[in-house]
C-alpha cells in the first residue's frame, strides 16, 4: 500500500513560500503518490483507480486548507479592500 503523502487528512507539511499555495514539500509528495499509482495501474488497475480516488480526495483537502489558510489574513470589515481594490468606506465626494 502506498503511503499518505500526509500523516492526517488535514495536514500541511510547511508554510509556501511567497505567492505559492501548497508548499513545495506538500506537492512533492503528491506528485509522487501519483507517480507510484501510474506505476501500479500496469499491474492492478481496480487498486490504482481506488488509490487515485483517495489521493485526489488528500489533494483537494490540501488545497481546501491553504485557501482556507490564506484566507484567514485578508482584511474584512470596515475599510477593508473589495474584490475591486476600493475600500468599502470610502468618503463619498460631494
Amino acid at each position: 500500500m502506498l503511503a499518505p503523502a500526509f500523516p492526517h487528512p488535514g495536514a500541511v507539511a510547511a508554510a509556501p513560500r511567497p505567492n505559492e499555495l501548497i508548499d513545495s514539500n506538500s506537492v512533492s509528495a503528491l506528485r509522487s503518490e501519483w507517480d507510484a499509482i501510474q506505476a501500479l495501474f500496469v499491474d492492478d488497475p481496480r487498486t490504482a483507480i481506488v488509490r487515485a480516488d483517495e489521493l485526489l480526495v488528500r489533494a483537494f483537502i490540501v488545497v481546501s486548507n491553504a485557501i482556507a489558510r490564506d484566507r484567514a489574513w485578508i482584511p474584512t470589515g470596515p475599510g477593508a479592500l473589495s474584490v475591486a481594490g476600493q475600500l468599502h468606506d470610502r468618503p463619498r465626494s460631494p
